[in-house]
Order: structure tokens, then sequence, then C-alpha cells
């Protein structure tokens, strides 16, 4: 139909869940155009509508600020780092100068192939348009993009305001890539972490100028790293998430040294009951800490207190100064450069415990993973645990 004060012939599709008319500017003053385009509009919107997706205002620029905004919540559940999201922003704005660059102002303007031709713009245009400058974008680098845009896209089909996968996929190689970060920790560099760790918290007498506050960071850290260890959660899990009534102690036969976790996730996401023997480790610092508490006038401990929070506060330390401690303790043991970061104390355990013949099922519920992706980003026996587990003895 034609509007008085439009040039274009427009198409007006009845939506019968929502009892309105969709209106879309066919661009075009002939007839016989307009009504092949009306056509095709049709088809593509028809399941669109069944689905009940969206389609008034949903600009790809609108569903980018509304996934980021959803995206900002996970960082304050400690779940991503700020960082992260801001690689989001990054990423998501080149693909907002590439949908402007394809005329795809609206979400149900993408069909599955839209995106195809993404990945060699992003590689070898989009860096003269974001930098200025002529180059061809790394591989790593690339698929980063990619799957930051598929992300998007699989939040757009959960939240229905997509109904169709992308075709856009990573770009793969023939050659198998070497890990080189999260590396599980071998036993002897580990018994070294522990012995320096133990000696610093311990052993090393603090100097005139050390505050009662760094000496409590340093048994924090000790306690922190001990338990990461022990349970094989995630760095920001055990940072942010765990209070002291999120755990139970279990009482068996002797020494209580087992404990269940009750890990609450305000989004959802990796919430689960966690079973470990660091049972001990949370009894000797929950004592430690309350007596710390006690000598300075401070609070007593509530239930619903962070464990590895800042007394003072009560909020979790900042990532960063824990990442950052971490890393100075492999710089004096000289262990720059072996892959091992606080992650790794989860990848080790993952290791070890599969090596000691615990059921992968039950692992990968321990730890807030499937199976699969707990072997492929996780499990790293090294030969001498193979050796142990299939040419042992019966001795």
């Amino acid at each position: 139909m034609l509007f008085k004060d439009r040039p274009y012939w427009q198409a007006r599709i009845y939506s019968k869940k929502k009892r309105n008319f969709i209106t879309r500017s066919l661009k075009t003053t002939d007839i016989t155009e307009a009504t092949t385009k009306a056509i095709k509009l049709w088809q593509d919107l028809e399941p669109l509508l069944k689905a009940d997706v969206p389609l008034n205002g949903a600009t790809v620029a609108g569903a980018i600020e509304d996934y980021l905004k959803d995206q900002e919540q996970r960082v304050n559940a400690g779940l991503i780092k700020p960082s992260s999201l801001k690689d989001m922003r990054a990423h998501l704005k080149v693909l907002l100068i590439y949908c402007n660059l394809e005329k795809l102002s609206n979400v149900v303007d993408i069909k599955a192939h839209s995106l195809n031709r993404f990945e060699s713009w992003r590689r070898d245009e989009s860096l003269k348009i974001t930098t200025g400058k002529e180059g061809v974008m790394q591989l790593s680098s690339l698929n980063k993009s990619i799957r930051e845009v598929r992300a998007f896209w699989k939040w757009l089909m959960h939240h229905k305001r997509a109904v169709f996968p992308l075709e856009l996929m990573e770009v793969t190689t023939k050659q198998e890539k070497i890990k080189r970060i999260n590396l599980t920790i071998s036993p002897k560099d580990m018994q070294v972490i522990d012995q320096e760790l133990n000696r610093r918290t311990f052993k090393q007498r603090p100097s005139a100028n050390t505050q009662p506050s760094h000496l409590y960071f340093r048994r924090m850290f000790y306690h922190y790293v001990s338990v990461l260890g022990a349970t094989g959660m995630r760095p920001h899990e055990l940072l942010y998430l765990i209070r002291w009534e999120n755990i139970k102690h279990i009482q068996k036969t002797g020494i209580s040294t087992g404990c269940s976790i009750n890990l609450i996730n305000p989004l959802g996401k990796g919430s689960r009951t966690i079973v470990s023997d660091a049972g001990l480790l949370f009894k000797s610092f929950r004592k430690y800490a309350t007596e710390w508490r006690h000598d300075r006038g401070y609070k007593a401990i509530k239930s619903d207190d962070l464990v590895f929070g800042y007394p003072v506060t009560n909020e979790g330390y900042p990532y960063s100064q824990i990442s950052l401690t971490w890393r100075q303790l492999l710089k004096a043991l000289k262990f720059q450069g072996k892959g091992y970061t606080l992650r790794s104390l989860r990848s080790t355990y993952i290791t070890n415990k599969i090596a000691e013949g615990v059921s992968p099922y039950i692992l990968a519920r321990n730890t807030g993973h499937s199976v699969l992706v707990m072997k492929k980003h996780y499990e790293q026996l090294d030969e001498q645990q193979l050796i142990d587990a299939l040419l042992s003895s019966d001795d």
C-alpha cells in the first residue's frame, strides 16, 4: 500500500498473536517489484512471527546494548572480569560497523548467511576502519571476535529474539594448538609453591612497617590458594560467592576434613554443591579471622560474610590484587613462562582426581562443567600419571 507521506510502497503484515500490523518500507515505487519484495518479506518474517520474536524496534544496536547490560550483571556477580566486558564492547562495536555497511539495521534483517562475509571483512578490511591503518588481523584475534559475535547471537536465540543459528564459524587450522596458559602444575612445582606459601605466611618475620591488614592478607591468600587446590573451584567463585553459611562440615570417623560447599550464583549459572576435603582449611582460617577481628575491635564474623572478604568492609578483595600476588609468587620461584595461573589450580585438581580414578561424571558435577568441556579444557594427564594408571602392577 501507499501512504500520502511516504514515497515508497509499504508492506503491512498482520501478527495474529499480537493482533497488530507490522509495517515495512519496500523502498520502491514500482508495484511489480514491490509485490516481489513483499512476498519475500513475508517468507522471512513468518517463522519469526510464529516464534513470537519481537520485530518492532529490535535494532542491532539496541540488541547489543541489551546484551551488554546483561553481561554487566555477570561482572557484578563475579562471573566474568570487567576486562572481558570491555573486550565484548570492542568486538560488538565492530559488528555494528559491519551491519551498517551491509545495511542490516534490525535483528530481523540478519539471516543465517548474512554474516558469512564478516570473517574476511574482519580479517582484511576492518583494521583500516578501527585503527586507521592497513593490516591483516591475526588468527587468534579474528577467532576471538567471531566467538563474541556468536555468543551475542546465542544470547538472542536464548531470549527468543532470533530463531536460527548463524552460519558464521571460527577459522580452524590443521595444526593442533599447543595449550600455553592454565597449565596443570607439576607435583614437584606444586610442592615448591606450597613450601614458599607456608614460609611467607607462617615463618617470614614481619617488618616494623607491616600493617595488621597486610598480615591478614597473607593468611587469607594462603588459605585461598590452598582451598582452590582442594576444591577445583573457579577463582572468582571462591572469592566472591562463598560465604560462611554456605559451608557444611561433614563428620565421619576421626578428624573431620570433609565439607560440602553450597555455591549459589545469583544469576543461576554454575550453582552447585561441591564436596571437598578442605574442611580443616576453612576451620583454621575461621579461627584466625575470628581472633584477628576480636583483637582489633572489629565485628564478629556473621554467617553471611564472605569467607575471603576484607574483614573491615566485608567486600571481596580486588581480583587484580589476588592475581598480582600469585604472579609475584611465581616470579620469586622463577616459574614465569610455565603457563601457571590461578586457574591452573583448577586444572591440577581435575587432572589429579582423574588420575586417582574419580568418575569423570562425578568430577564434572563437582566442578560445574560438562564431562566434554572438562576433558577438553582442564584434564592434562602427564606421562607418569598414565604409566601409573595403565602399567601399575598388582603386587
